[in-house]
């Protein structure tokens, strides 16, 4: 037992001193010669390969696609880039009142004395997006939407005229201008910061020039808006975390317009044209929500967002029923086409009754 105690103690002994031995030579300041260098360099070709294969590799990959306000998840076009989208979006509707883009539309029947019992609507949204980088913080983008409106309503008390009708209407909807600042690049501890300013223009025709008579439809709010969004981003790969929060100052507006009557006993509908002054309600609005990066190409995002319009006013007067609380869940996916081609399609399903029922939409991000 002694000897074998012996024994490993003078193991232990030897291969200390070789390791010390070891380490002494590694700090000798002596050249290594020719043959230690060649072996080196045979041993280090293969990790420098891999490292150029792995940067290849990268340069091939397409950064991973963020969400936007959110499809943009903090990522501007770059100075002097120019970047375009198109997008188609399909609306369906079953109330009395309609809320599309964080503005209030107000159908011409709503506007008048009585409301339409029952309403429902399928709109669809072609839209081009230009978009242009001026600085790398700033960004102006112009929307140009075109719309096209089935909508078909029916008035169980009518005893004369018709009961049910439809009407389709088609044309140029408000142009957008959107003006998006980074005010803040995300570090360790605080989020990407953005701002964006919307005008909203009123080129679509609205209830103050259609005439109801003849079927016509307003594709347009009828009024100026302007809206402030911020939109808080932050990334926590492979995820990416959003929070907004908004406020939409709409302008009002006198002008003539046509206004719906119902006789009291013939309970028959006619319309009489008015001069009144239209005061819409502003809309509050704030939503949250997350992306996720399955791969390079493909991320998938979920979004809830809630809008408060206040009642509107007619004459200084508060339109009864006119306040609209909207609130959306969005479901969508983003792939990666190429490295600046994306798409993205979602779904949005309406979780109050001021909502769309469902809105179902397809853009393609193009950039240069």
């Amino acid at each position: 037992m002694k000897k074998i105690i012996l024994l490993l103690m003078l193991l232990f002994l030897l291969v200390f001193v070789t390791n010390a031995f070891a380490s002494s030579i590694n700090f000798l300041p002596l050249d290594p010669g020719p043959f230690l260098q060649t072996s080196q360099l045979k041993e280090e070709k293969p990790g420098e390969e891999k490292i150029k294969e792995v940067k290849e590799l990268l340069k091939k990959e397409p950064e991973r696609p963020m969400p936007s306000d959110i499809r943009r998840g903090g990522l501007l076009l770059k100075k002097g880039e120019i970047g375009f989208d198109l997008s188609l979006a399909y609306a369906h509707l079953s109330e009395n009142k309609i809320f599309i883009e964080g503005f209030a539309l107000l159908p011409v029947l709503v506007i008048g004395e009585i409301t339409v019992e029952e309403i429902k609507q399928d709109i669809f949204i072609g839209s081009i997006t230009p978009r242009y980088g001026i600085t790398d913080r700033i960004q102006l983008e112009v929307t140009v939407p075109f719309r096209l409106h089935y909508e078909s309503y029916f008035r169980p008390g009518v005893t004369i005229g018709k009961q049910e009708e439809s009407n389709t209407d088609y044309g140029l909807g408000d142009i957008q201008a959107n003006l998006l600042l980074h005010l803040l690049h995300e570090t360790a501890t605080l989020p990407h910061i953005l701002l964006g300013i919307t005008f909203k223009t009123r080129t679509g025709k609205s209830v103050f020039e259609i005439d109801p008579q003849k079927g016509e439809i307003p594709l347009g709010t009828g009024y100026y808006a302007v809206r402030g969004i911020l939109s808080f981003i932050k990334t926590a790969d492979p995820a990416v975390v959003f929070l907004n929060v908004g406020y939409t100052y709409p302008f009002a507006r006198e002008d003539n317009i046509w206004l719906a009557q119902q006789d009291p006993d013939t309970k028959e509908i006619y319309f009489v044209k008015q001069v009144i002054r239209l005061e819409p309600g502003k809309t509050f609005e704030g939503g949250f929500g997350v992306a996720y990066a399955l791969s390079y190409k493909l991320a998938l995002n979920m979004q809830y967002q809630q809008s408060i319009t206040l009642s509107s006013e007619r004459n200084s007067v508060r339109i009864p029923g006119s306040s609209i609380n909207s609130g959306y869940l969005r479901l969508g996916g983003i792939w990666a086409w190429s490295d600046k081609t994306y798409l993205d399609l979602s779904t949005s399903i309406g979780v109050t009754t001021d909502a769309p029922d469902t809105v179902v939409e397809l853009r393609i991000s193009k950039r240069f």
